[in-house]
């Protein structure tokens, strides 16, 4: 299979910057030529793959308007696409920006999906929609990547099923929660400045009230900055990204495990991050994707998982938070093969990896002198 010339990436890279401002996406004829290729390229691995029609944005202003279901999500307990629409329509206003469980892919018949989070004013019958939707999908962890239990004080956001929210735990009991708090936009702003190197980049761990706290022990790598023990301790953040990638990993990894939920706040910054991950990474295991070369995984990556599923690429750049690059330069330090689903070789994993480093760089290096910099950058965070 092959996606067209060497300029693509660049193609996809500038009509993504261009076209992508605001919420209110522009269905232009470039985004429709998009969107026919990455479905052609969806159908790849789901042949049989169906389509919920979002073409009136009905379902999510933000959601592609043909939203692509891999053919054992719409399969499952024999539901039709029909069926799945009425109850995606119903639950769609649980989540934020009305961004409900979407699968993107899947590994072993356990469908891997993104959402927003959920909304604590939400009336109890839409929540269990929502939950009737996580069952269908069979839904056993969600993978929370928020901060804080709400976004702030006032928020109606609620990250996570909070135990103080017990009316909602509640209907969601039968799911497992894991906790996996990180603030990746405002610390990727220092990307560039430490000239794309991030080995020894320390990443602040927040001890605030309403603080969500990661299931998984970092105490062996946290540092006290200027050995004040008083102080806020750090992490180095590729190791902390290493340890949630592992972890979501071993999720997909245990035979009891059915089906992972991943989600941020709005779903469109640390949930792709992490689901772009976990993509390449089943590439790389010839999991997925296995018919698709470098320059070919490095497109279906950005034009699915960040254009059409949405990410503010324009103003995260002028904000100097790279998060799309920051998840291609991530993957070699994740091709050891304890990150694999089945321990395909350090080597073959870290080949692939630096092809398609080579492949998505000089796309994406071409839009950078296009976008002017906020001054002072919107995040302010020492670098």
């Amino acid at each position: 299979m092959s996606i067209a010339s060497p300029e693509t990436l660049k193609g996809l890279m500038t009509t993504y910057l261009k076209e992508v401002k605001g919420t209110n996406r522009i269905v232009s004829s470039s985004y429709k030529r998009i969107l026919n290729k990455t479905l052609k390229m969806f159908a790849v691995d789901y042949p049989e793959y169906e389509c919920l029609d979002n073409q009136k944005k009905i379902l999510c202003t933000t959601y592609p308007t043909k939203i692509p279901l891999p053919h054992t999500a719409s399969r499952r307990n024999q539901s039709s696409v029909k069926e799945l629409y009425k109850l995606y329509e119903d639950s769609s206003n649980v989540r934020a920006r009305t961004r409900f469980v979407v699968p993107v892919m899947s590994y072993k018949d356990k469908m891997i999906c993104r959402s927003g989070s959920v909304l604590c004013d939400q009336p109890t019958e839409n929540v269990k929609k929502d939950r009737m939707l996580l069952k269908k999908l069979k839904i056993s962890t969600i993978s929370n990547f928020m901060v804080y239990h709400r976004s702030n004080p006032s928020s109606k956001i609620l990250v996570g099923l909070s135990e103080k929210e017990p009316e909602i735990k509640h209907i969601y009991r039968n799911v497992k929660l894991e906790k996996f708090p990180i603030r990746a936009v405002p610390n990727l702003k220092c990307f560039a400045g430490y000239n794309y190197d991030f080995t020894n980049f320390m990443y602040k761990q927040l001890e605030t009230a309403g603080f969500l706290k990661p299931k998984i022990d970092l105490s062996q790598h946290l540092v006290a900055p200027n050995n004040d023990q008083n102080a806020p301790k750090h992490i180095n953040f590729i190791k902390l990204v290493e340890l949630y990638f592992e972890r979501n990993i071993q999720i997909l990894k245990d035979p009891n495990e059915t089906g992972l939920l991943i989600h941020c706040l709005s779903g469109w910054d640390r949930t792709p991050l992490f689901i772009s991950m976990i993509r390449l990474s089943l590439w790389a295991d010839g999991l997925l994707h296995s018919h698709f070369s470098a320059e070919e995984m490095a497109y279906f990556l950005v034009s699915y998982d960040w254009y059409l599923f949405y990410h503010r690429l324009r103003r995260r750049l002028q904000e100097k938070s790279e998060l799309i690059h920051f998840v291609v330069y991530m993957m070699q330090f994740l091709a050891d093969s304890k990150f694999s689903l089945n321990n395909t070789p350090q080597r073959v994993r870290k080949l692939k990896f630096e092809q398609l480093y080579n492949e998505f760089i000089p796309g994406y290096s071409s839009i950078l002198p296009l976008v002017k910099l906020n001054d002072p950058p919107i995040f302010k965070i020492e670098c």
